[in-house]
């Protein structure tokens, strides 16, 4: 299979605020390019944001987090993240996420898993 590379400049993507303005979000894969299997974003998100459920029914996420701390809770634990951690949650897997120290950085992947 073959296709056209495409290159993005960081201009080229509008930002979004999501989530009542907690996120600013650019969606730099599927808004940029037409891609309608996966979608690559940088997201800004404030400080004291609380996610408690986060899941994502159809689809994989991997995240690096660049800058800011977060607390993931998972399968009762809380895991302290920050700059240069990475992490993949399989799709359909409930998580909670608290911003204690922003704005949180972070590129993800989102792709469906078959």
């Amino acid at each position: 299979m073959s296709g056209k590379i495409q290159i993005v400049g960081p201009d080229e993507v509008e930002a979004q605020s999501e989530y009542d303005g907690l996120v600013v979000q650019r969606d730099l894969a599927s808004i940029a390019t037409g891609s309608t299997r996966m979608k690559f974003i940088h997201d800004v998100i404030v400080d004291s944001a609380n996610f408690e459920e986060v899941v994502y029914e159809d689809q994989d996420q991997a995240a690096y987090i660049i800058s800011g701390e977060m607390e993931l809770v998972y399968d009762g634990r809380t895991h302290v993240l920050g700059p240069g951690h990475f992490l993949f949650v399989p799709q359909g897997t409930v998580y909670g996420a608290k911003v204690t120290k922003g704005p949180l950085e972070i590129v993800a992947a989102y792709a469906p898993s078959d």
